[in-house]
């Protein structure tokens, strides 16, 4: 294990503290140090004075300049020795080891038995100690990881059969409509797990957003049917194409556009529209539902947030939609803006740079 550490090969269970600082240690204090250099000094400037000719007959003040000057260069000496080297070889062992991210650190490069030397073992018990906090996080988030992806296989497949099961048999209209919301929750969560994991990708092309919307809304019309609710899309011509993962985007967009339609009573009217701006293409999602107060707009993309009135009109929300929508147009560089009064509506609107600008 020994050479291990001197080739500088992170081993597989760092030195504990009880390695690097607590095991005893004969310690020979810098005061002493210091001592025993000043009269190592004492001595050679006596052996000067009376034992060298040359400081016999010159004057008495030539003689105290040149032993001034001796004696400043022997302090000089002394100090670098003993403090200055050590100190900047220390920092720059400690700057080297973060650079690596404390992986395949070598031993202090200080090993004197003194203050300087118990610092060094000090700093290196910490960075084992860093490093093993580090590797503690990295197994708990993989553990995270690997058990989301077994929830998330699991959940899926069996709402999928679900699904299918009430596709082969006349069911109300409510229960098709409940699982389709637990399958929504179900995906905003793991979306928001992967999402502060770090490990929501991307994957930019040229998208043409006018399809996206199109199929988007075809998809959400019969949810908005069953509830009462009118809903309506128009699009400009010749509609630039953005540069955007189209997968991602249509998330985003079907959680906003999902919630506006829970959010608004039956015979309200929640319309979408695509125009562009100048060197912007602009995605508007406006509806006549309950709205939102000052305070839930200030909150509105916060995790697991939820408006008061929201949760009296639907209480089984997961808090997630937005949250996660509020991400992936941030990824996007979107500006993303948001109107709302209380009892009257609210508007969304989403604004992306048109490809040409994004190359820029």
């Amino acid at each position: 294990m020994a050479d291990q550490i001197e080739q500088g090969v992170r081993i597989s269970t760092p030195p504990s503290t009880s390695q690097t600082v607590t095991r005893p240690r004969r310690l020979f204090p810098l005061s002493v140090k210091l001592l025993l250099f000043m009269l190592l000094g004492i001595g050679i400037l006596s052996t000067l004075l009376f034992f060298v000719p040359f400081f016999q007959t010159h004057a008495d003040l030539s003689r105290a300049l040149i032993l001034l000057t001796i004696w400043s260069l022997y302090l000089l000496a002394v100090t670098h020795f003993l403090f200055i080297h050590p100190v900047h070889t220390l920092l720059t062992w400690f700057k080297q080891s973060r650079d690596v991210n404390y992986e395949r650190v070598s031993p202090p490069p200080v090993q004197s038995s003194d203050e300087i030397g118990n610092m060094a073992q000090s700093m290196s018990a910490a960075i084992s100690a860093i490093w093993q906090a580090g590797e503690h996080e990295r197994e708990l988030l993989q553990h995270k990881s690997d058990t989301i992806t077994l929830i998330e296989h699991q959940l899926r497949t069996a709402l999928t059969q679900l699904k299918w099961s009430l596709e082969t048999v006349q069911v109300p209209t409510e229960v098709t409509g409940a699982v389709a919301r637990i399958s929504g929750t179900v995906q905003d969560i793991i979306n928001a797990a992967r999402i502060g994991e770090g490990r929501f990708g991307y994957v930019f092309a040229e998208a043409d957003l006018k399809p996206i919307v199109e199929k988007l809304v075809e998809s959400t019309r019969s949810h908005a049917d069953s509830r009462g609710v009118k809903l309506v899309f128009e699009s400009a011509p010749d509609i630039p194409p953005v540069l955007a993962d189209a997968d991602r985007i249509s998330i985003a967009l079907s959680n906003v556009l999902s919630n506006a339609i829970e959010y608004t009573p039956s015979g309200g009217t929640v319309s979408i529209s695509i125009t562009q701006v100048d060197e912007f293409v602009d995605i508007t999602i406006k509806d006549t539902g309950i709205g939102m107060s000052q305070e839930d707009l200030a909150n509105l993309f916060g995790k697991m947030h939820r408006g008061k009135v929201a949760m009296k009109m639907r209480p089984d929300g997961s808090g997630l939609g937005l949250y996660v929508a509020k991400n992936i147009f941030n990824e996007h560089g979107a500006e993303v803006m948001v109107k709302s009064e209380e009892g009257k509506g609210t508007q969304f609107s989403v604004r992306i740079h048109k490809v040409l600008s994004a190359h820029k």
